[in-house]
């Protein structure tokens, strides 16, 4: 099931409206009051969505309901594909914040680094490469994000999972740690890319108890990680990705994918699609109201 990204906003603009789905089929009889009969229990309901969102976010939002490219690091729950040295990926280890099944990256007994690279093609020269990542504790809980540039050298932000803080940063243009819930984090880092004719290298590496990167290894340990984007100059927001780095999002419309909404009590997720595309309206401070009619289903 897709996912409605975390990224975004609630659906509480002015305008949100819900239309129950007519569980009853009813009769008009010749002589006396039609007769009402129940044809099931299941909800149908429609609802009129409204967001109210910023530019970033309203960009993200086509890309996401188009199932556009964004992470140049493909799968973003998946790291199956990156080069491991000195370590081991394990799919299906943990469920994420948003309820994925995804892996764990532990390392080896062996004396070194332990870590998963990727090398990143098209980054087109940008002064700033951007690294999304989520990441909890199991067994080491430290981590490090980092980018090996075009000029050999690496940048990079450490975290201690922990107690959810910057431990040390090198070459780092911003870096933030967010808590997303269950002892998972979100790393954001923005790092130089550096000038050269290499290709840049985003990576992840474990760290010992006393911040180390280089250490004789225990088998296992390691941490979980998961919703992984990596970008050029990319904003602050998060899309889960495939295998070729395209948005899991809308389809461009007839997907079915858990946004939240309300449909009485508090505003959840539940399983929605477009019934046609979305309309825009730009509000002062361009800000942009997005509106969409969704089917849902299960709620």
């Amino acid at each position: 099931m897709r996912h409605w990204p975390d990224a975004f906003p609630l659906p509480i603009g002015p305008g949100f409206g819900l239309t129950a789905h007519d569980q009853f089929l009813r009769h008009d009889m010749e002589v006396g009051p039609s007769r009402p009969r129940r044809i099931t229990r299941a909800r149908r309901d429609r609802v009129q969505a409204v967001w109210v969102m910023t530019p970033s976010e309203f960009e993200a939002f086509r890309v996401w309901f188009e199932d556009g490219s964004w992470s140049l690091a493909g799968d973003s729950d998946d790291l199956t594909h990156w080069l491991k040295i000195r370590s081991v990926w394990t799919a299906g280890q943990a469920f994420s914040p948003s309820g994925v099944l995804v892996g764990r990256l532990t390392e080896s007994a062996t004396t070194g680094t332990h870590q998963a690279e990727l090398k990143l093609a098209e980054t087109s020269g940008a002064a700033t490469i951007r690294i999304d990542a989520t990441l909890r504790a199991a067994g080491r809980s430290r981590a490090r994000v980092g980018l090996l540039g075009r000029d050999g050298v690496s940048r990079w932000i450490d975290v201690d999972l922990a107690t959810a803080s910057v431990t040390a940063t090198e070459g780092v243009a911003a870096g933030v740690v967010i808590d997303r819930g269950n002892g998972w984090l979100r790393v954001q880092a923005s790092l130089n890319a550096g000038v050269g004719a290499a290709l840049p290298v985003a990576w992840f590496g474990l760290l010992d108890p006393a911040g180390a990167s280089s250490y004789a290894g225990t088998a296992n340990l390691g941490v979980e990680l998961c919703e992984v984007n990596v970008r050029v100059n990319g904003s602050a927001i998060y899309l889960p990705t495939d295998s070729l780095g395209a948005a899991r999002g809308a389809g461009g419309g007839p997907a079915w994918s858990m946004i939240p909404v309300f449909t009485g009590g508090p505003v959840i997720p539940v399983e929605c699609r477009f019934e046609q595309t979305f309309n825009t309206e730009v509000k002062p401070g361009l800000h942009t109201q997005v509106s969409a009619s969704l089917e849902v289903r299960h709620a």
